[in-house]
């Protein structure tokens, strides 16, 4: 992972790659994040991120080698994933962009963008734990879908926090 911060702009770069066996396949897979942050302190102290996640996929499942990338931190992680977990970090591509604004030091509001797509057409589409779709033939394309989110935090003391959301 490599982080640098300049001023109001902060870029983010995780990489991670897997070898090894699986069954008589050799694995040669990997995942990335990239991410960058720019802040606007001056309105509401905004900042605005632009991610792209990228998990491996496997264009020939049969050749003896497995490049789907099995994502990694658990399927539950809303910086990598989403709110509704839509896609997990496996054979995807996902644009993501994301607004931020706190209204007071207490009260926070936050809207996602995800856009997302499949690495391989003939890999599946997978949801944490299984995959969801297979198209063998590769004809159905890569776009799985869109995601929009708007999710509020409020701390209401220093013990109880609130947080709501939308989700569609």
């Amino acid at each position: 992972q490599v982080q640098k911060d300049v001023n109001r702009l902060s870029v983010l770069i995780l990489g991670s790659y897997q070898f090894g066996k699986y069954a008589a396949d050799n694995i040669s897979a990997f995942g990335t994040v990239t991410q960058i942050e720019y802040s606007f302190p001056l309105f509401l102290n905004s900042k605005a991120v632009f991610s792209h996640i990228y998990g491996s996929g496997d264009s020939s499942p049969e050749d003896g080698r497995k490049q789907t990338f099995d994502g990694i931190y658990s399927g539950a992680d809303t910086d990598i994933y989403s709110w509704m977990n839509f896609s997990f970090w496996k054979n995807t591509q996902q644009f993501r962009l994301d607004w931020e604004s706190n209204f007071t030091k207490a009260i926070i509001f936050r809207t996602e963008y995800h856009a997302f797509f499949l690495d391989k057409e003939k890999d599946a589409w997978y949801f944490p734990g299984k995959a969801m779709r297979r198209d063998t033939e590769g004809l159905s394309g890569n776009f799985i879908g869109h995601e929009l989110d708007f999710v509020i935090r409020a701390k209401i003391t220093s013990w109880v926090q609130f947080l709501g959301g939308y989700c569609f």
